[in-house]
């Protein structure tokens, strides 16, 4: 073992042409394929696969995108999103080639000491639709990309049985820019009505049933330390929710003018926590947008906005993009789950919502 390359795993597939050497090079760093003979019109990324974790043929797990480069005799593959310490990759090795194989690869653990942890899961209410479209997963510092789905596991209460097939696979995972918030879908194939996956499977969540949320403190920061603990949320499932969100139920109430109290919208249902903070925009009489801070209470059925200066007086707008979602995924100019039979779930054709208001004025 060279002090420049760690040789973690490597497993040889002997055949007429030599072995062939799987193997994990931290200088580089990239995962280095030897001994596979690439003909010239083959396309490397269409031979070999690379996957996180321990590839699992009964869970469909997406294929990392990454860059595959040929050295020499070497075929390097370094991920998108780089590697995650301390985890093992699948590397899958196609017969079209002439060979085939499946080779794991470790990637050595980081000796960073943790101290990121998950700040929250989003929607906070323990009580969630039957077609709960998603979760949003907030930690305290940037993670690293790559490879959520080895963390987050969905359990049926009180039995502990995995729901292996709940989540939607995705080759690319939805970050915020900062790298602190995922966005988790259930799988919108088993939610709508109709489609193949729901007619097999029927949707991811039961009515009536209780089940536990785990983030596996395995999962590593940017830096490549693992989380603190793990994160545990539990939540009972009520009645499907196929009905889009009813603006004329909501009330508005208003500041004092000059002041800097918040302005509030109270919904009569819990709201989508992220498109709450990027659906709703306030302009003044100038039609200016009014700069402040956005706050959440009751589990996201609260919407305040605070402004950067006092409220000035006259006219205001509120004006809300029609793709607000509640937790089903049904938005203000159609439901999620559409009855194409039905002339009531015909599509809206109005983009955003607009509330005038003036805040109060002072009296003297």
């Amino acid at each position: 073992m060279g002090a420049l390359i760690v040789l973690l795993t490597t497993l040889f597939l002997q055949t007429s042409f030599g072995p062939i050497a799987v193997t994990y090079e931290p200088t580089l760093p990239a995962i280095v394929v030897e001994g596979l003979e690439i003909g010239q019109g083959d396309s490397i990324d269409q031979r070999i696969s690379v996957y996180f974790g321990e590839l699992n043929e009964s869970v469909l797990m997406p294929e990392l995108i990454g860059d595959y480069r040929k050295e020499g005799h070497k075929i390097l593959f370094r991920p998108k999103y780089g590697f995650v310490n301390g985890a093992e990759y699948t590397v899958v090795i196609g017969s079209t080639l002439g060979r085939s194989g499946r080779y794991k690869v470790s990637v050595p653990a980081a000796r960073n000491d943790p101290s990121a942890y998950v700040a929250n899961i989003y929607p906070s209410t323990s009580a969630l639709p039957m077609n709960q479209l998603k979760f949003y997963i907030e930690f305290s510092k940037p993670m690293r990309f790559g490879g959520a789905a080895q963390y987050i596991k969905l359990y049926r209460m009180p039995e502990k049985v995995l729901e292996t097939e709940a989540f939607l696979a995705m080759s690319e995972e939805l970050w915020d820019p900062e790298g602190k918030r995922l966005t988790v879908f259930l799988d919108p194939g088993r939610i709508k009505r109709g489609v193949q996956p729901n007619l097999q499977l029927g949707l991811p969540l039961v009515e009536g049933r209780r089940y536990r949320l785990v983030i596996d403190k395995k999962w590593t920061d940017y830096k490549g330390a693992t989380l603190t603990h793990d994160f545990v949320k539990e939540f009972t499932v009520v009645a499907v929710d196929r009905e889009s969100p009813v603006p004329d139920d909501w009330h508005v109430q208003l500041p004092d003018a000059g002041t800097k109290e918040p302005l509030q919208i109270t919904f009569n249902e819990v709201m989508d926590y992220g498109l709450l903070h990027s659906t709703i925009v306030v302009v003044n009489m100038e039609n200016k947008r009014v700069n402040g801070t956005i706050q959440l209470a009751r589990n996201e059925q609260d919407w305040l906005f605070t402004p950067n200066r006092p409220w000035g007086e006259g006219k205001h707008l509120i004006i809300i993009n029609a793709w607000l979602e509640d937790l089903a995924g049904n938005n203000l100019r159609r439901k999620f789950d559409v009855d194409l039979n039905n002339p009531n779930d015909t599509p809206k054709t109005f983009k955003e919502l607009k509330i005038p208001f003036v805040p109060i004025k002072q009296k003297l």
